[in-house]
């Protein structure tokens, strides 16, 4: 019996990661632009009005945007991933998210509003592009990549994000002074579009349901085929189970809190310590950085272990991350830093002469590696508690509520410092007030979890018998 060009892969390739290397390519590509547009944007105000005055609301209405339309988009794409090819819709919308990055190259200098509306329209399809992106990479490895190596996968593809976020911010900072911008986005631009042409070449779409343990063995005939789809008893049976529900809301508050996280601790740094901002972002690097991959990579195959002997235990992992990380950041503000001198916020190497920011230091390589098991551990339960054909509608779902929740953090923030006079403390308490629902939401989703797992696996089992007999029905 032939089998589908997927099952061949998994041949020889048991656990699905090493044949999604196009995906973690383009990861590794479009993570250099998370960061590029916000440390950048004196330089882009300047570049666009040449009047020596920065536009904070313009500059903060492009990255607006582009969030917002990276949530809507994450919608519809949802549906898409659910109805239609994933490797087509992946590169269809990395192409065009490379276009827009190439286009943004040739936008003119010193046009006033016209530049910074051309600006505003290329990162608006940029977002409306990279909304695309998690519906269908969650889609997609739900059919792709073995179980037991879930958190694996997504451990690999964070710690790539990180990493390539503080080489696009070195990178694009280091261009952008030599007046090279045109060249960066130029670079960006044509890099993601191979990576949109490796998706057409090296990546093979899985059949649906074909990693789901039910359905596995049953999958492997070529003449099986899943294709089911969700009506409204389906739909308020599964996505709407209490683990799903509860998932949905407690990401708005997590990621407020994250949000809060990076604008407070980069602030309080630098505005109330006078830390340069170069230090700071080698700082960063230092220390962020391997916190990152410790949890990202290290990390992940602990919680893959430990989901696969019992899947509450990722519930525990999620919620005691989010604890231990919302704790760990706010310990940062009650370390006595001194008040730094311009020469010395300058020196990093003055900075590690100092205890207290090694002290820092520790407590942001933990916080970031709690934040790691935090994203390692979300999508695989998602996974299980879901059926095959809403993979990609409650990824969407999950990730406009999170976008939601990750640009209330900064305002959160901003508002908290206004009305407190800058008292980091305050806010940072405040920080982990809104952290804590978020735990207690995941201890909670241990009364329902395995309930919601035990309801997918029924119905998978008894569409297993279905999809056999039709296709022994067949002729041959």
């Amino acid at each position: 019996m032939d089998k589908s060009n997927s099952y061949t892969t998994f041949n020889k390739d048991s656990s699905g990661i090493l044949s999604t290397w196009p995906l973690l390519f383009s990861t590794a590509v479009i993570s250099t632009t998370f960061s590029s547009i916000v440390v950048n944007m004196p330089f882009l105000s300047e570049m666009m009005w040449k009047d020596g005055i920065f536009h904070a609301f313009e500059m903060g209405t492009i990255i607006t945007v582009k969030t917002w339309l990276v949530a809507f988009s994450g919608i519809l794409f949802g549906i898409f991933a659910d109805k239609y090819s994933r490797r087509y819709l992946f590169v269809f919308s990395t192409f065009f998210l490379g276009l827009s990055y190439f286009i943004n190259g040739f936008i003119p200098e010193g046009r006033g509003n016209i530049t910074y509306i051309l600006l505003l329209i290329c990162q608006g399809v940029a977002g409306f592009a990279l909304g695309a992106r998690y519906p269908l990479l969650s889609s997609f490895i739900n059919d792709h990549v073995a179980v037991s190596h879930r958190s694996r996968f997504f451990g690999i593809d964070m710690a790539l994000q990180q990493f390539f976020l503080v080489v696009g911010m070195i990178l694009s900072t280091f261009l952008f002074q030599l007046n090279k911008w045109r060249e960066f986005f130029w670079g960006i631009g044509l890099l993601v579009s191979i990576g949109a042409i490796f998706m057409f070449f090296f990546i093979k779409e899985p059949k649906r349901g074909s990693r789901m343990e039910q359905l596995e063995s049953v999958l492997r005939d070529e003449t099986a085929i899943y294709d089911y789809k969700i009506n409204k008893k389906t739909l308020r049976k599964t996505m709407l189970s209490p683990t799903n529900i509860i998932a949905l809301i407690e990401g708005i508050f997590t990621r407020a809190a994250l949000g809060m996280t990076i604008f407070l601790i980069v602030t309080y740094l630098q505005v109330e310590k006078n830390v340069a901002a170069s230090s700071t972002s080698v700082f960063m690097t230092v220390f962020a950085l391997p916190g990152a991959f410790a949890g990202n990579l290290a990390l992940s195959r602990l919680s893959d272990y430990l989901g696969k002997k019992n899947v509450k235990n990722r519930s525990y992992l999620i919620a005691f991350s989010i604890l231990g990380l919302v704790g760990m950041f706010s310990l940062m503000f009650f370390v006595p830093l001194p008040v730094l001198t311009a020469d010395q916020g300058k020196n990093f190497l003055f900075l590690m002469s100092r205890r207290e920011f090694w002290v820092i230091g520790a407590l942001l390589f933990f916080e970031r590696a709690l934040q790691g098991v935090y994203g390692t551990n979300q999508s695989p339960i998602l996974q299980i508690i879901n059926l095959p054909e809403a993979q990609g509608k409650i990824t969407s779902w999950n990730q406009f509520l999170e976008t939601i929740g990750n640009g209330l953090g900064p305002l959160i923030a901003g508002v908290l410092l206004v009305i407190s006079s800058n008292n980091f403390q305050f806010t940072a308490i405040v920080c982990i007030l809104i952290g804590i629902p978020g735990s207690i939401l995941w201890l909670l989703s241990l009364l329902t979890l395995t309930k919601d797992v035990n309801r997918i696996e029924s119905i998978l089992e008894i569409r297993a018998k279905e999809i056999t007999e039709n296709a022994n029905k067949k002729p041959i």
